[in-house]
């Protein structure tokens, strides 16, 4: 079952590659060369590690299970389950998705800051984070970063 979805996804045009590790961090699988799958799957993980961490400071009770980096080329979604698979994929980013979801972006900037009452005049300079925001659903602790790095 596993082969099917990995073919699934592979065969979309976008997907550059994926990378799926065991418990251990043990190569299972891999789309791209050993070289880049190395610095990638240890860099990413090791973050993963590091918003793990972060996110139980916030509420001890929760956990990390995904999470998504983006770039102005490549998006990655990375799964670090505490215990099982961990998976990598690796997206190129196409314009009119990278469009639309700027313009998601400035609309969610503009909602978040319109109801914290603060104004765009006083946002840090570019390349710090800007805005935090914390919400509870069900349960469940999410901490939106967002960042400038024009």
């Amino acid at each position: 079952m596993e082969e099917v979805m990995l073919k699934r996804i592979l065969a979309n045009p976008t997907v550059e590659g994926v990378i799926v590790t065991n418990e251990q961090r043990q190569l299972q699988y891999t789309s791209l060369n050993n070289n880049v799958t190395f610095f990638i799957a240890s860099k990413l993980l090791s973050f993963g590690d590091i918003a793990r961490s972060a996110i139980r400071d916030i509420d001890p009770d929760d956990n990390l299970l995904t999470f998504r980096l983006r770039t102005r080329e490549k998006e990655m979604m990375v799964i670090t389950p505490v215990d099982g698979m961990q998976v990598i994929g690796i997206q190129k980013i196409t314009s009119s998705s990278s469009i639309l979801a700027k313009q998601k972006q400035e609309n969610e900037y503009n909602d978040n800051f319109a109801h914290e009452g603060k104004m765009k005049e006083q946002i840090p300079s570019p390349n710090k984070i800007f805005f935090v925001r914390e919400n509870h659903l069900k349960g469940h602790c999410f901490v939106h970063l967002y960042f400038d790095l024009k």
